[in-house]
């Protein structure tokens, strides 16, 4: 095993972190509310009071329930609550869908949202759409909770990227993150190729831990670095983001010549390493908000892709001896990985797909030279980013992506610390419609001798890594 090393019509009045829909002049009587019974539900989850019956409704409205199963016979009950391209592989009866019903509130925990409420008007955008301080008009070195808890998600011009910037913010809440994850390249036959790449992330807001230095004025740094397979292993990779709207700062370590070249941080949309993944497509979303303009199209209810054992309950994140969370979950499967089964190689082995609402939101980058034209988000409050439809410059479809999202119960000795959902997932795929090809990427479960289960807080991750002359030591 590897060792770590270090559609239809919009009902949108005000969107909150609750991922209700409610009128301004309830929210702060909503906050007193929760803030008195903050001392109750001090280290325990506070699940909402009407998630069951709000997941009846959307059963309701969909005319499904759960158990249902959605295949070539009958793929047109699902037509209007799965992007175009899920639809198309279903009437190839390269997917089947299987109804479920979520047994838990996935949603993040009290202190989440009593934080995310004492964030209601201090931040708001510059004129490059980045976060800043109303007071100062600085950009804030740490903040913790959602940055903009009330979004009139009908009439505010920058709902889109104000509701983005909560979903990536709220990673940071996984503090410093070190895991394995693969990338798998899948065509027709099956399995073609598998990269495994050690990768680490380290956030500056939301951390559980508290604000640590930040004079540098930074939003977040990452370090990525592929073990195998031999022809690629040691290639590694530091970027770094700043709360400005510089663009990023990248540096990547060549085995072949034993040297670190700065690349460009402007190149977001080049194929991640021969894939059908582009840069930007890590997790959904990867980019720097502000490099695309961001539209809120409508709300809708949509059936979301999850592991049934997900469905089930969280996954647990259990606190170690040298305080780092560590989990233990299944690996997502693909069809390639289960021989004799009907659907596409690509497509998930034990998957259920349940009701979810969510907010439509289209994303134009602002370069000329971005390899899409569009992409169309489903956006969770909740899960984050869950399906992304994308479009070639030329308007014409081009790629599906289906994200599964992940919630992990953090515990300290069976005691329960937090609830985390929008920061992780278990895996996501992408599939090329014009060439029936698909990648994937697995970020849970065992894979062979390589566990891909994350590792939140790891003490072992230290600020003086996130330097491009560390490359050359990582990647022996």
């Amino acid at each position: 095993m590897y060792e770590r090393d270090a559609t239809g019509p919009i009902s949108m009045n005000n969107y909150s972190t609750k991922g209700k829909r409610m009128k301004k002049n309830r929210l702060f009587i909503g906050v007193l509310i929760v803030a008195a019974l903050v001392v109750g539900f001090a280290g325990t989850s506070l699940a909402g009071e009407n998630w069951k019956e709000e997941q009846v409704q959307m059963f309701a409205e969909i005319g499904m329930k759960p158990g249902d199963v959605i295949d070539s016979s009958n793929w047109q009950k699902a037509e209007k609550v799965l992007p175009s391209g899920v639809i198309e592989w279903v009437k190839r009866g390269e997917e089947v869908i299987t109804i479920g019903e979520l047994k838990y509130d996935f949603a993040p925990d009290a202190e989440w949202k009593i934080a995310s409420a004492k964030n209601e008007g201090k931040y708001t955008l510059d004129d490059k759409k980045e976060v800043i301080e109303k007071s100062t008009g600085k950009y804030p070195l740490y903040l913790y909770g959602d940055v903009f808890p009330t979004i009139d998600m009908k009439n505010d011009p920058d709902a889109g990227i104000k509701f983005v910037h909560n979903i990536i913010a709220a990673r940071g809440r996984l503090g410093n993150l070190n895991t394995y994850v693969t990338t798998e390249w899948v065509g027709a036959d099956g399995l073609e190729r598998m990269a495994v790449s050690n990768y680490i992330d380290s956030y500056f807001w939301n951390r559980p831990d508290g604000e640590i230095p930040n004079r540098k004025e930074y939003n977040q740094q990452s370090l990525y670095k592929f073990v195998e397979p031999y022809d690629i292993s040691g290639l590694a990779s530091l970027t770094i983001r700043s709360l400005s709207p510089e663009p990023d700062q990248v540096y990547s370590y060549i085995p072949s010549i034993r040297r670190v070249k700065k690349l460009s941080g402007a190149n977001r949309s080049d194929p991640y390493a021969g894939s059908d993944f582009v840069v930007d497509d890590s997790f959904g979303w990867a980019g720097k908000n502000g490099s695309m303009k961001w539209s809120v199209l409508n709300e809708m209810v949509v059936l979301v892709q999850l592991p049934d054992w997900q469905a089930e309950k969280p996954i647990e994140a259990v606190k170690q001896a040298d305080g780092a969370f560590e989990t233990n979950s299944p690996k997502f499967l693909s069809g390639y990985e289960a021989p004799g089964g009907k659907m596409s190689a690509w497509n998930k082995v034990g998957a259920v797909w349940v009701p979810r609402k969510v907010f439509v939101v289209e994303a134009i980058a602002l370069d000329p030279y971005y390899s899409y034209g569009k992409s169309i988000y489903h956006i969770d409050p909740d899960m984050g980013f869950v399906h992304k439809a994308i479009y070639d410059r030329a308007g014409e479809y081009w790629k599906t992506m289906i994200i599964s999202p992940s919630c992990f119960d953090w515990k300290d000795g069976g005691k329960f610390v937090r609830r985390t959902t929008t920061g992780y997932v278990t895996g996501y795929v992408v599939v090329d419609e014009k060439t029936h090809h698909a990648s994937v990427c697995a970020c849970t479960g065992m894979n062979k001798n390589v566990s891909l289960n994350p590792k939140f807080m790891d003490p072992t991750i230290k600020q003086g890594m996130f330097d491009h002359n560390y490359l050359n030591t990582w990647s022996r």
